[in-house]
């Protein structure tokens, strides 16, 4: 008898690395929500009223303590635990193309480590014993913003595969590294768009001192300036980092000048470092990353989900 495979909004057992699978809708985002959207939770819960508390505490921070918060998805999952076997929920002959392009990819990059956040918009470029040596240090990163913040980790999924496959491999690196999830330091990865970009957005940044720390210069810095300059920012200071190594910077906070009351950092995979070097500054340091190409060009908004609010959506 042929195994039978799970159906589309079925994650498989070896998936479910949380112990809850709860529908997943965030509000002013409701013309996105599909059938079958789930993510995984440590108890059940109302996503909406999760959302809710998650913005509550970010704008409660504001300007009074550190609050480091850190999205992982599929790059950075990819750099820590390594390449892994494709979905089960993919076909095999799908799971073949998968893993020859994997074999590809790393043969022609000299064994090293390439990403990208949209095509041209690098996340990270580390040849191959400087990635040997980031995953040696990179569980323990996580950790320290697990202890003192908020992990935004990507347990989003739906009926097509994305990044579940790394869920087993992540679960036994968070048990190696002791690094353990509560309700106070785990929420969804899609949550930051939504806060930044959906209808709660002017609560962060309106009259707020804002210190942006990202790679972008020229035109795109200052389309990105103009756009939280838009959402009432008092004050905007922009600390300059690499645009594909961020995990070797090493932050200048002196020269910080504003006393800002909250930054977003643009860093790539490299970004749990750049996030624990910002402590000093005592404010949340949210890892906004695609957000800043959404400010810098509006029109990639509709390239990954939670970039493009109800009310927007309702005046296109």
């Amino acid at each position: 008898m042929a195994m039978r495979r799970p159906t589309d909004c079925e994650l498989p057992t070896r998936y479910r690395i949380l112990p809850f699978s709860i529908d997943y809708r965030i509000p002013g985002f409701d013309r996105q929500y599909a059938e079958g959207d789930r993510v995984l939770s440590l108890r059940e819960r109302d996503s909406k009223e999760w959302f809710e508390d998650f913005a509550d505490v970010i704008v409660g921070a504001c300007g009074r303590r550190y609050l480091p918060v850190c999205r992982l998805s599929d790059g950075e999952f990819l750099l820590w635990l390594g390449p892994q076997r494709p979905s089960v929920r993919f076909p095999i002959d799908r799971r073949l193309r998968v893993g020859v392009r994997q074999f590809a990819r790393s043969i022609l990059s000299g064994g090293g480590f390439f990403a990208q956040t949209r095509p041209g918009v690098s996340s990270g470029q580390y040849s191959r014993d400087e990635w040997r040596e980031m995953r040696r240090q990179y569980g323990a990163w996580v950790r320290g913003l697990s202890e003192k913040g908020i992990l935004a980790l990507h347990f989003e999924y739906g009926p097509r595969p994305f990044q579940e496959h790394f869920f087993p491999a992540l679960a036994k690196e968070f048990r190696r590294e002791s690094i353990i999830l509560r309700d106070d330091n785990y929420y969804p990865f899609y949550f930051v768009y939504a806060l930044l970009l959906g209808p709660q957005r002017r609560r962060l940044f309106e009259g707020k001192r804002i210190l942006l720390v990202h790679g972008a210069n020229g035109a795109k810095r200052d389309a990105i300036i103009r756009r939280v300059q838009s959402e009432g920012a008092t004050g905007i200071e922009w600390c300059g980092i690499s645009l594909d190594r961020s995990a070797f910077n090493e932050i200048e906070l002196d020269s910080i000048r504003s006393s800002p009351e909250v930054a977003l950092v643009g860093a790539g995979v490299g970004k749990p470092r750049v996030l624990l070097q910002l402590e000093p500054l005592g404010i949340p340091c949210i890892d906004a990353g695609y957000v800043f190409e959404v400010w810098a060009d509006s029109g990639c908004a509709g390239s990954r989900p939670f970039c493009c609010p109800d009310d927007l959506t309702n005046e296109a």
